[in-house]
């Protein structure tokens, strides 16, 4: 029977859409796996599905483009080979984390921007802070308890770093489980402790962020930076999202601020529902300047420092960023719905479907949420 459906190297090269892609009739059970991370990153491997010792199993062959289509097939013909001998091609030796960081990263960088520092600042993090604990480890016996002794004391000194940190590990193991050298990701069990010691983040206790908003209006600041404060506190924003707030953004009619993907941490534009205190705020500055809503005392985008001011005069003891987390602890307190959280704080969670789904459906559950929010604060 004649071979169908074969890719191509023109179709490897260009297809974006998540999946599982078949090489067709007589691929030997060869297919390129398209995968989309969090922020929206494609990623290509190949993997060929084949039955080992009576069993189904995945294969890892490599990523592409460092393994091009015409490497893949052959890796796939050499297993099956060997399978019909009744060899196994398992039997290679497990790698060490460092071997299978070093294999990752080089395959992560034709993916990064031409110029980009990423490598080099990937494998400094990862000498700094993993190499030492684990670097010797093969890379199927790391454990996610050996992880967590790893990365709990970053976790309390460097919060921010340790994110990063085990974000990185969680990007190697993924690799490694395409390779077949492992078969979950250890990073999944893990869950980073909400107090760690962040200097710049300091936050209230959500009981005392109606007092701090009150306080906030009665101190002598700039009224423009008053109400961008108020208005990143009801919203749950990011400052810097409010500081570049533009009135084609806002819908009153509607009730909701549309933050393009550009400002976002995420990349993706994220909706937020206007609550009766964000809506207040938005009072305080209409007519105040013909495209930016919260402008400075000379009509430009806010700076963050100036609403670090406005705090400091109001005596509040947080930042801007730290009502967010005020925010998150009233919501895991009061039992509200984790997922309408996380979406509110434009948290990605989920798979990529379930970032899709979420953002087609949350907005009436998010606007409840931030209701709640306004009314307990108000």
């Amino acid at each position: 029977m004649a071979k169908q459906n074969r890719l191509t190297a023109s179709f490897v090269r260009s297809v974006r859409k998540p999946g599982r892609h078949s090489d067709g009739r007589g691929s030997r059970g060869l297919a390129l796996l398209v995968q989309a991370d969090a922020a929206g990153q494609i990623r290509k491997s190949w993997i060929q599905r084949i039955k080992v010792d009576g069993r189904v199993t995945n294969k890892g062959l490599g990523g592409y483009p460092s393994t091009t289509l015409t490497q893949a097939r052959s890796k796939a013909i050499r297993n099956w080979l060997q399978v019909q001998d009744g060899k196994s091609p398992f039997t290679k030796r497990v790698p060490t984390f460092a071997v299978c960081a070093d294999r990752c990263i080089r395959e992560l960088v034709p993916t990064w921007k031409s110029g980009s520092r990423s490598e080099d600042i990937w494998r400094r993090s990862l000498d700094a802070y993993v190499m030492p604990v684990i670097g010797d480890i093969r890379i199927n016996e790391i454990t996610a308890k050996r992880l967590h002794d790893l990365l709990t004391p970053i976790w309390t000194a460097k919060r921010a770093t340790g994110l990063k940190i085990m974000q990185r590990i969680s990007t190697i193991m993924q690799w490694a489980q395409v390779q077949g050298y492992r078969k979950d990701d250890p990073t999944t069990a893990l869950r980073p402790p909400r107090n760690g010691q962040v200097k710049h983040f300091d936050a209230l206790p959500h009981g005392e962020v109606k007092a701090a908003v009150q306080a906030i209006r009665r101190c002598k600041q700039w009224d423009a930076a008053k109400a961008a404060v108020e208005f990143a506190i009801f919203t749950a924003a990011r400052s810097a999202e409010v500081c570049g707030a533009t009135w084609d953004e806002i819908d009153l009619d509607a009730g909701t601020w549309t933050i393009p993907a550009a400002r976002t941490k995420v990349k993706r534009d994220h909706v937020v529902p206007l609550n009766d205190g964000a809506k207040w705020a938005l009072t305080e500055v209409i007519g105040r300047h013909p495209t930016l809503v919260f402008p400075s005392a000379q009509g430009k985008v806010m700076n963050g420092l100036i609403l670090r001011r406005v705090l400091q005069a109001a005596g509040v003891e947080s930042t801007v960023h730290g009502f967010r987390s005020s925010f998150r602890d009233w919501c895991g307190e009061t039992g509200q719905p984790r997922e309408v959280a996380e979406a509110s704080l434009a948290h990605v969670v989920g798979s990529a479907v379930e970032q899709a789904y979420a953002r087609s459906t949350m907005l009436a559950r998010r606007r409840e949420l931030m209701k709640a929010w306004s009314d307990y604060l108000l």
